[in-house]
């Protein structure tokens, strides 16, 4: 299996390089979008991706969660 870069046009991907195969040539295509750098951190973020300030919430809660476990005494 070979992975090869090209770019599409409408139902035409126009490869960089040439296939080492015979003209018609029947073929899977498996399409990976390249998306920029910040839209794949966007994307890793999940729902937290166009929720800043619930993520703000939901951190400030955790911490205080954490603040609270260090003043209780332990036996």
């Amino acid at each position: 299996m070979s992975v090869l870069k090209g770019i599409a046009h409408g139902r035409t991907i126009e490869l960089d390089n040439d296939l080492d195969l015979p003209d018609g040539a029947p073929i899977v295509v498996n399409v990976q979008p390249i998306l920029p750098a910040g839209e794949r951190i966007r994307l890793s973020a999940g729902t937290w991706a166009d929720g800043g300030e619930a993520l703000d919430r939901w951190l400030a809660e955790m911490q205080r969660g954490r603040q609270q476990e260090r003043a209780e005494p332990t036996s």
